[in-house]
């Protein structure tokens, strides 16, 4: 995918993953959700609904099951919390401290749009945290690209980052599938979205925060590792100081 000669609009959307299953609702019969999304959308709503979340939940891409931050309503994101905080089990009573609270970032991801077009969503294993891994790409000269799998080769030539998802290494296939072979983005561009993905993880831990206080749970702690577990000292500069 190249567009020679005129500007690209890339653009870096934070998504999380929102999957809930139950007897009570069967999944449809037919698949994959991107050629039978009507089906598929019907079914997320009521097992979403079901598990407790809101009926006003649309999400990315219809019968898909990423959510955007902002599309999200306080009650959703708590209870995306409360699932999380049932999974997180303390080895003893001190690993109740703030401190010691460590719980894994949201799934999800980022979805790469260029020019309007949607080309790369997040595979199985991604989540939040990776905002580190596209970050790597403005600093790593050896570049190691990877947001869970399967993942697309990266390289830098010049001035420009190249994201080839046909490569021989690629063993996996990309879901939904990736439709076109390869993407040049120019760093420039890149790093710009990549900081506007920044300012909206920021906002996002300060709601998070916000609707941990009025929980009466460690506020800033459960926003810093439910955003973002790997880089926790750098968003906590934003955290402060915005």
């Amino acid at each position: 995918m190249k567009e020679t000669g005129k500007p690209m609009k890339v653009a870096l959307i934070p998504v999380v993953e929102i999957f809930n299953v139950s007897e009570q609702f069967p999944s449809p019969a037919n698949g994959p959700y991107w050629m039978y999304a009507d089906e598929w959308e019907v079914w997320g709503r009521q097992s979403n609904v079901h598990a407790g979340f809101s009926e006003t939940m649309v999400p990315y891409q219809k019968g898909g099951t990423l959510y955007t931050l902002d599309s999200l309503l306080d009650e959703d994101i708590w209870r995306i919390v409360q699932k999380e905080l049932a999974r997180y089990e303390p080895d003893d009573e001190e690993d109740t401290r703030e401190e010691d609270i460590q719980l894994g970032a949201f799934n999800g991801g980022y979805v790469l749009r260029v020019n309007e077009q949607d080309i790369y969503f997040p595979q199985c294993c991604g989540d939040l945290s990776d905002i580190g891994a596209w970050e790597s790409l403005l600093e790593e000269e050896q570049i190691h690209f990877c947001t869970g799998h399967p993942s697309p080769h990266v390289v830098r030539n010049r001035s420009k980052i190249c994201f080839d998802f046909r490569h021989p290494s690629i063993n996996e296939r990309f879901v939904p599938p990736v439709l076109v072979a390869t993407v040049e983005i120019e760093q420039e561009d890149l790093q710009t979205a990549i900081q506007q993905a920044t300012q909206a993880l920021v906002a996002f831990m300060k709601r998070l925060a916000a609707i941990a206080a009025d929980r009466q749970l460690p506020a800033q702690y459960i926003a810093m590792w439910l955003v973002d577990e790997r880089n926790t000292n750098a968003r906590q500069s934003h955290f402060d100081t915005e």
